[in-house]
């Protein structure tokens, strides 16, 4: 794999040079309003000699390639001085000087031509838009948000997740035909400093004119003049002219059956220099998980946090735009409490040679968080240089107690029981600064950034084990365990660099240091062995320091310093064919790597490595309508020096841990091919293929005791551990008037697992190699006739296939499945009904309580009073009670299925206030 990957890189390095052609100089600008900062199209622009003589002329116009309007572009004759002078009706004249300094620059990036209107009042022109739902230019997609029905009191999230070829995390990533989403604008700025789940949680969804997912050029291509591959996939909210300046918030609140309850309060001071955002949220509805039948038939009403959980939330946010979308002064301030209840079931199988080993777990954790989190940035981009600095500051507080039981089998055979229970108090602050400037020098650009972190984490836990053997012979195990553990990281990181411009091309020296220093103290205490200690209470210290060390667990305390540096050289390079739309990106890293631990627990260890790594990277984009991507990497590192050190920890009594000094270096391997093709019919196709393998992956080898049912895990290095993964999606509307949309995604994927068993019958570790196969199909059409009525049909599921040659291994043959249908209709009186029914069915799971069919019902119905700004709902939430929680996973070692318990039934009124106020013009 190593030897393919080079050769791929050795042959597109000189093709790139081939086609690179005598550079032709540009000169590119903006001519712009004064006040708003828009960009004028139609404004005719001139470009003019040091002379004052007239080469050439244009017309200003919408650019899809920045993305931006009023854009002018002119060919230079050769180096010297120039004017550019812009005129517009309405407006007076503006120019702005500029000079060609070096024949190696290929394109001039101009400043803005600001013309200062000249005063006259106009009518208004009303403009209404068409119901289209979404139009494609190039590979930049538009999409209308009023051409989407949505329940009343829908926020952001909801709009995104109903938009044709998108995808919605639970933790608010975007997905847009399969494409992350790595930045959610709003109005063309980022959104509070780069948060998006403020705007997706926040955002009332009525406020949103359109929607744009495109490829944003970064600032280094903004500060050159040219693509520095520095591209960003974004997502653009258009808010309506009547929300883009002034104030606007709501006020929602609500309570239930079953003791459910919420409120929500949000505001927003917003105009084109400036955004302040305030919000609260107090609700036990598992992180806002209501009633959620907005989102077309997805899964999200299936996707409900694990366990009980109830919020309270506080955000203070301000961010002053400082003379263009790219430079800013923001802060993004939360404050969170969380008290969550979660209660599960675990059934594990694990592969042995001689009999598999079966366990069973029932688990219940009561656990309270309180947190802050606090981000500053400061982004400029000006004429010769940009600079980025963000600082972050965050603190956590986390304590709770949990209980568990659980029994080990061998096949049906009892070997054990294990009843614990803890409790545990972690706090936990960091604090880390990211600093990123460049500087201009013509064609070439200099670059230096520097960034590092420290973090700090004091731990305490009490944790009693009773462990019964079913061997007569082994005696009944008991243990009170105290650990105060103590961990401080740091980092520090630094980064230099030269771009020597060759026109569309680039080449890239630099070199970049790293360290890393770890230091963690774990000491272990055993209070079960404190004289006259209380049975009946397992988190009380005795009343000495003395008495406590006494009861020191030497064997399983260890305190240890992990430190590295790493020293890296790299050449880079990139090329850029505007006439066939191709880019490359090559990236050639050598990295020396220093590490050393030093390492004490029952005797002092210092483990120390070096090592020289080549990591390269290389990315290459072709086409205009049909976009290939191909993407290859190879990646290698050391192990985990904490692993390599020689210990026995058996403060666990059923798991015994090891180390292993012969741990080998980890090389990892990733090549991805992706294609994406607009056709008629606002037709999307997208499809994807990429192979990962891993030489010397750490897997963890086990030794399973069959008579007491006690694990031992060591580390281990292993090959053969690769996965292919494939997907097909396609989507395209249907019908004369565009009323209907399909939206059709396969996967399929291929995990290759190897991992090491034995018994202690038979002590030698076996490889256990495992053949997982899934197959995924999702289906969603979706129909709206009119602007009252949208139906949405939504199907889809997963085939899972495990296999292995080993002996007495059972092939497993598992699968789920959903149909769901949503719709949104307007009824008389004012009302609005939303609804979705889902049936979820699972089947072939070996724990029967597991292959069930559950159907989940939710449902609202809203009416709006005092001209909008008042809205009533009632909602209820899993109204056939039926919702449960349950996860698969297969690897080489076995399989797991666990049960979670989710938030009940309930039925929720709730009003919310909204409002808006406009500065008078």
């Amino acid at each position: 794999m190593r030897r393919i990957l080079l050769s791929l890189l050795l042959l597109l390095l000189p093709a790139s040079c081939l086609l690179s052609a005598p550079t032709d100089h540009f000169v590119i600008g903006r001519v712009v309003d004064n006040i708003s900062g828009d960009g004028i199209v139609g404004a005719n622009v001139s470009l003019l000699d040091a002379n004052n003589r007239t080469i050439a002329t244009a017309t200003t116009d919408s650019s899809e390639y920045w993305n931006r309007n009023g854009i002018y572009r002119f060919k230079l004759p050769g180096k010297g001085r120039y004017v550019v002078r812009a005129t517009y009706k309405g407006y007076e004249e503006g120019s702005v000087r500029l000079a060609l300094h070096s024949l190696r620059e290929s394109d001039i990036s101009a400043e803005d031509i600001r013309l200062v209107r000249q005063y006259r009042v106009l009518p208004e022109l009303e403009v209404r838009a068409s119901k289209v739902k979404m139009v494609m230019r190039g590979d930049t997609i538009i999409y209308n948000a009023d051409a989407f029905n949505l329940a009343d009191g829908s926020m952001l999230d909801a709009l995104v997740a109903r938009l044709p070829g998108c995808k919605l995390t639970k933790d608010g990533r975007i997905y847009v035909n399969g494409k992350y989403v790595e930045s959610l604008l709003v109005n063309g700025q980022d959104f509070f400093s780069g948060n998006p789940k403020l705007a997706l949680e926040n955002l009332p969804a009525y406020t949103v004119k359109r929607i744009k997912v495109f490829d944003r050029m970064g600032a280094d291509s903004k500060l050159m003049g040219r693509d520095m591959h520095d591209k960003q996939y974004v997502m653009d909210v258009r808010l309506k002219k009547e929300y883009s300046v002034g104030y606007m918030g709501n006020l929602e609140a609500g309570g239930g059956t079953d003791h459910r309850y919420m409120l929500r309060d949000f505001g927003m001071k917003f105009s084109e220099a400036s955004r302040l955002l305030a919000f609260a949220n107090v609700n036990n509805l598992s992180n806002d998980e209501v009633a959620d039948v907005t989102t077309g038939g997805d899964w999200s009403s299936l996707d409900t946090p694990q366990g009980l959980l109830a919020t309270r939330s506080a955000g203070l946010s301000y961010l002053h735009m400082l003379g263009n979308e790219m430079s800013y002064i923001g802060t993004n301030n939360l404050i969170k409490r969380t008290d969550a209840d979660n209660q599960s079931a675990t059934h594990t199988q694990t592969y042995l040679n001689g009999g598999d080993r079966f366990g069973n777990t029932t688990n219940t954790l009561r656990n309270e968080t309180t947190g802050f989190y606090s981000k500053e940035a400061l982004k400029l981009l000006k004429r010769k240089w940009t600079t980025e600095n963000i600082l972050t500051l965050q603190y956590n507080h986390d304590k709770g107690w949990t209980t568990s039981k659980g029994e080990t089998l061998l096949g049906s055979k009892w070997l054990n029981t294990l009843l614990t229970q803890g409790r545990h108090d972690n706090k936990q602050w960091n604090l880390a600064f990211d600093m990123n400037t460049n500087l201009r020098l013509y064609a070439d650009m200099l670059r230096a950034k520097a960034k590092g972190s420290y973090d700090h984490l004091e731990a305490t836990s009490f944790d009693a084990y009773q462990a019964q053997y079913a061997d007569r012979a082994t005696p009944g195990d008991y243990r009170n365990n105290y650990r105060p553990l103590t961990r401080e990281n740091m980092t520090v990181e630094a980064d230099l660099s030269y771009l020597y411009g060759l026109g569309n091309a680039g080449l890239r020296l630099g070199y970049a240091f790293k360290h890393e220093r770890h230091n963690t103290n774990s000491p272990l205490f055993r209070l079960d062995r404190v004289l006259g200690c209380d049975t009946t209470r397992y988190d009380v210290l005795p009343s000495t320091r003395l008495a406590l060390y006494e009861v020191k667990d030497v064997r399983n305390s260890y305190d240890a310093t992990d430190c590295g540096n790493d020293h890296t050289a790299y050449l880079s390079y990139f090329n850029y064919w505007p006439s066939i739309g191709g880019n490359l990106s090559v990236y050639l890293p050598i990295v020396f790597r220093n590490s050393w631990l030093r390492y004490e627990r029952t005797a002092r260890q210092h483990i120390h490595r070096n090592r020289v790594f080549f990591n390269p990277e290389v990315t290459l984009e072709m086409g205009k309508r049909w976009r290939w991507t191909l993407d290859a990497t190879l990646s290698s590192a050391m192990p985990d020096l904490m692993a390599m050190a020689t210990y026995e920890d058996d403060a666990d009594p059923l798991t015994i841990c090891l180390g292993n000094p012969q741990l080998k270096d980890v090389h990892r391997y990733h090549v991805s091919v992706s294609a994406r093709h607009s056709g008629a019919h606002r037709g999307l196709l997208h499809a994807q293929w990429a192979y990962h393998q891993t030489d010397n992956a750490v897997a963890w080898a086990l030794c399973f005791d069959d008579k007491r049912g006690v694990s031992t895990l060591q580390p281990v290095s292993v090959n053969g551990n690769w996965h292919t993964d494939a997907s097909l999606g396609y989507s395209r509307e249907m019908g004369r008037d565009g009323k209907w949309n399909v939206e059709n995604r396969l996967t399929a994927t291929y995990q290759h697992h190897v991992d090491m068993a034995a018994t202690a019958t038979n002590t030698t570790s076996m490889r256990s190699i495992v053949h997982n196969w899934e197959m995924g199909l999702d289906l969603r059409i979706n129909w709206r006739p009119c602007d009252a009525y949208e139906l949405t049909l939504h199907g889809g599921g997963s085939y899972f296939l495990v296999s292995s040659r080993r002996e007495g291994f059972s092939q497993i043959r598992a699968g789920d499945y959903q149909v769901a249908l949503n719709t949104t209709l307007a009824l008389p009186w004012h009302l609005q009904l939303s609804t979705d029914l889902t049936m979820v069915a699972r089947r072939g799971y070996q724990a029967h309580q597991m292959n069930t069919s559950d159907w989940v019902w939710n449902a609202q119905l809203s009416r709006t009073f005092c001209k909008g700004r008042l809205l009533a709902k009632l909602q209820g939430y899993d109204i056939l009670h039926e919702l449960s929680t349950t996860s698969y996973a297969v690897d080489a070692q076995g399989r797991t299925e666990t049960w979670h318990n989710a938030i009940p039934r309930y039925a929720m009124i709730s009003l919310t206030w909204r409002f808006n106020a406009n500065p008078k013009r």
